[in-house]
């Protein structure tokens, strides 16, 4: 009851201050019906008084709908939180991918170089192992000649020993001189020597056997 005379001296007395002859006021107090407050007006100020000053420091009217305003610049804030976010995300993704692929591209250029150095290598051993192998059949072949010469030395040697065994055997016994006679036979000289001594120590003894006689 007491609500809704309030409500009726309010209405009244706010449709009397639109009747107003001064336009400012009038164009004020039109704004504000257009906002949508006139709902508040038939409620006392006294028992809504922190309601309403925190509805006009915090909120308005839009289509009839009460919104607050601090909702608002919350969800506007977390737009702006997740628009970050997002940026920075796509920004590490960048960074990642950027990274990656010079990592791939340092990777590569070490396997590159690993196969570039061991085929180095490879051609390095397979060249060395070439020259020893050159080194070796001369060194075979050298030594091969050397033994061919050393065996042919030994062939010579050996034949020239042959011939002169063949030149010192016996000489074939001459028939045509007689075999006694004066001693001179064909006995061979070591004979001779045996008998020229023979007869010296005859003599020798015939000279004391005629010294004692």
């Amino acid at each position: 009851m007491a609500s809704s005379l309030i409500l009726n001296v309010l209405q009244g007395n706010f449709d009397s201050v639109l009747s107003l002859p001064d336009e400012g006021m009038v164009s004020m107090f039109k704004t504000l019906e257009s906002s949508g407050l006139c709902g508040f007006l038939g409620f006392s100020t006294a028992i809504y008084e922190n309601d309403l000053v925190n509805f006009f420091e915090n909120a308005f009217v839009r289509k009839n709908d009460v919104i607050n305003s601090v909702q608002v610049q919350n969800r506007e804030r977390v737009e702006e939180l997740k628009s970050e976010l997002s940026q920075k995300i796509t920004k590490l993704e960048l960074a990642f991918a950027q990274s990656t692929s010079q990592q791939d591209m340092v990777f590569r250029a070490q396997i590159n170089d690993v196969r570039r150095e061991v085929q180095i290598q490879k051609a390095a051993l397979k060249q060395e192992l070439t020259a020893s192998r050159f080194e070796t059949q001369e060194g075979f072949s050298t030594l091969r000649a050397q033994l061919s010469e050393i065996i042919a030395y030994i062939n010579r040697g050996r034949d020239d020993k042959k011939g002169k065994g063949s030149n010192s055997g016996p000489q074939p016994e001459d028939r045509s001189r007689p075999v006694g006679g004066g001693g001179c036979g064909s006995r061979s000289e070591p004979s001779k020597r045996g008998s020229s001594s023979y007869k010296g120590r005859v003599t020798t003894s015939s000279g004391f056997s005629r010294w004692f006689s």
